[in-house]
């Protein structure tokens, strides 16, 4: 059963998603309790209330959402879509982009990696970025 605490604080983050200060200290409760559950809709309130004011941040939080329900709730298909999410907000950022291949990899979801590997190599500028990118590509292609 979630603690009473986490559960009036998470009303009041729902109530004022922009509100820093309930963010942070939701946070740091979540963590300490171990509440990885709450703690991935602490960050799904606030990531999807700031997503066009402050889209950085928002695609860290959805990436902290990701690692939470890839590495505590071994939950994949949800990791994936929070990993899309960071990648899509911030595409340029290789944590991003690696996390999301990897999980999608790792599920054999080969139709998302496909697409995120089209979509990264027509963001690419450098030649030999997208030449090993158009290799994995095709690995990817005869192996499956």
């Amino acid at each position: 059963m979630a603690d009473p605490n986490i559960n009036k604080l998470l009303e009041s983050l729902r109530k004022n998603p922009t509100d820093l200060e309930i963010f942070k200290n939701l946070e740091q409760y979540c963590l300490f309790s171990s509440e990885w559950e709450k703690l991935s809709q602490v960050y799904s309130v606030r990531s999807q209330a700031i997503e066009k004011s402050s889209p950085e941040e928002s695609a860290e939080l959805y990436f902290k959402q990701g690692e939470c329900f890839e590495k505590r709730l071994a939950n994949h298909v949800e990791a994936l879509e929070c990993y899309e999410k960071s990648y899509r907000l911030s595409p340029d950022k290789k944590e991003y982009f690696d996390s999301l291949i990897s999980i999608s990899e790792g599920i054999e979801n080969w139709e998302k990696v496909w697409e995120i590997l089209l979509d990264k190599v027509s963001r690419v500028k450098v030649k030999s970025d997208k030449s090993s990118i158009c290799v994995r590509m095709a690995v990817i292609y005869q192996e499956q």
